[in-house]
């Protein structure tokens, strides 16, 4: 376990610290020291309620995002419901509101790792000796570190390292909370390298592409999570006066001047655009190696989502977005469609910067578990349901006649 940061025991001391956490827009909440265990007092001071909030349109929906409700994605526009969670103050705002809501989930402080998923030091040490075990194939980049010295490391993978092939990024942990997805990059990375030379498929899009794999894009955050802050979102940006993290995937410079300014929302925006090492990773590596197209693996709430954030209109390339987009979520019985439509407007994100500013086809996925943390068998689930779709994706990103595997003709993974 870490040892909790000075800016942390000092929150702890004045007893201002908010939890912040959340797979939707905003929400005050508190920060916890890294590491602090379910008896501290401050753990005491993160109580949270998992509810499921009925709106009446859309209107009202934004009306509850701007005031800082942590509203989750699983945004449900036909029924009228999306779930968050809900402190004191935020459950006074949605009363004002007048909207109504019903309870998944009693007020809780701090919740144990849950049993199988793997700790950020475990993660980087496996991609490390998967680079030993297989140089020809993979290799072990850091691409930047945390705001408190942790490594973000990356999986470039490809049969021809010297080669300038269409590359592709596929990143997991952007959020905290979120822990399927981080497993479903270690099963996908271990899947590629492993595979090649046995598997038909995954042989020629390894010679024929770069694939680059961020398992954990947020190691500060997820370390929280390990340490027992359940409900964590943000990286761990100490930002005085009790307050503490930035939603990195809001910190991009695409409107961000729009976004949630703050500090105890959930979905600060951050003191300038591109401020966080972690979203500078990404930036300085999506410069570097243009990608063709990225997908960005986050719950819950069955979506397959594209650019804009920010409008609810098209973009210039909707169609390309949605040939991709729809033949992986038709299958999956997922909803697809752009991020404005399809759950609520959002500013600073990733996917809409690197398509806006670099042409990439940046998507994202919500994995439809109905929780952040799952137990451990859901990880499998969804990677059976999700590893031929990711081969496809990897396909299409440079192919234009690539054939989803539904079309009878994309080979599968031999001994996954």
């Amino acid at each position: 376990m870490a040892r909790p940061s000075l800016t942390s025991l000092r929150a702890t001391a004045l007893g201002l610290a908010l939890v912040l956490a959340g797979c939707g827009t905003s929400g005050p909440g508190s920060a916890g020291a890294r590491g602090v265990g379910p008896a501290s007092a401050q753990a005491r001071t993160q109580d949270r309620s998992v509810v499921t909030l009925r709106f009446k349109d859309r209107t009202q929906l934004e009306a509850l995002a701007a005031q800082g409700v942590d509203l989750f994605e699983n945004v449900d526009h036909a029924r009228g419901t999306v779930d968050a969670s809900l402190t004191a103050e935020t459950r006074a705002i949605v009363k004002r509101l007048g909207v109504a809501f019903s309870l998944k989930q009693g007020a809780f402080s701090t919740k144990a790792f849950p049993a199988g998923y793997g700790s950020v030091g475990a993660v980087h040490a496996e991609l490390r000796q998967l680079a030993q075990a297989y140089p020809t194939l993979v290799e072990a980049v850091e691409i930047g570190k945390s705001v408190e010295g942790r490594p973000i490391l990356a999986a470039k993978i490809t049969a021809k390292p010297a080669e300038n092939l269409p590359a592709v990024r596929i990143t997991g942990g952007t959020h905290a909370r979120e822990l399927v997805p981080v497993e479903l990059m270690r099963n996908l990375t271990k899947a590629l390298v492993e595979g090649y030379g046995k598997d038909a498929t995954v042989t020629r899009l390894l010679d024929s592409r770069q694939v680059w794999i961020v398992p954990v894009v947020n190691p500060d955050g997820r370390t929280r999570v390990e340490g027992g802050s359940a409900m964590w979102r943000k990286n761990a940006r100490p930002l005085g006066m009790g307050a503490t993290g930035v939603d990195i995937n809001r910190n991009a410079d695409d409107h961000w001047s729009q976004g949630d300014a703050s500090p105890r929302s959930d979905a600060f925006r951050g003191e300038a655009p591109f401020s966080e090492p972690e979203t500078q990773a990404i930036r300085d590596l999506a410069l570097k190696v243009r990608f063709k197209a990225s997908f960005d693996v986050h719950c819950y709430g069955g979506m397959v989502l594209w650019p804009p954030g920010f409008s609810t209109e098209f973009s210039a390339d909707e169609a390309r977005f949605k040939a991709i987009g729809e033949k992986i979520a038709r299958p999956l019985g997922y909803r697809a469609g752009t991020i404005a439509r399809t759950i609520y407007k959002t500013y600073g994100d990733m996917a809409t910067w690197e398509y806006a500013k670099l042409g990439t086809l940046a998507f994202a996925a919500e994995l439809n578990d109905g929780e952040f943390a799952p137990r451990f068998g859901q990880v499998d689930k969804d990677w059976q349901a999700w590893k031929e779709h990711f081969l496809f994706f990897i396909d299409a990103a440079a192919n234009d006649k690539a054939v989803h595997p539904t079309e009878g003709r994309l080979v599968g993974f031999v001994g996954f």
